[in-house]
């Protein structure tokens, strides 16, 4: 019975219901290390990246940052 209450609360929700309305954003020019400050403080998983004029132009993720940073190529000291 409980689980029949909650498929049609879960069901009846709106995103705007459950979402965050005070949003952190970055523009593009924004360091990483500042991006990196924003997910260790907050514990964000994703950014949005927004122009000058507040238009959204992308997304920054933590597995965005992972997959960059395991994807470079690491030079050594030899």
């Amino acid at each position: 019975m409980r689980a029949a209450a909650n498929d049609r609360l879960f069901k009846s929700l709106l995103v705007e219901d459950v979402m965050t309305r005070q949003v952190a954003t970055l523009t593009p020019e924004d360091s990483i290390s500042i991006a990196a400050g924003y997910f260790k403080e907050n514990l964000f998983h994703a950014i949005p990246i927004v122009d000058k004029g507040g238009l959204l132009v992308g997304i920054l993720t933590t597995f965005d940052l992972l997959n960059y940073f395991f994807n470079q190529e690491v030079f050594l000291p030899t």
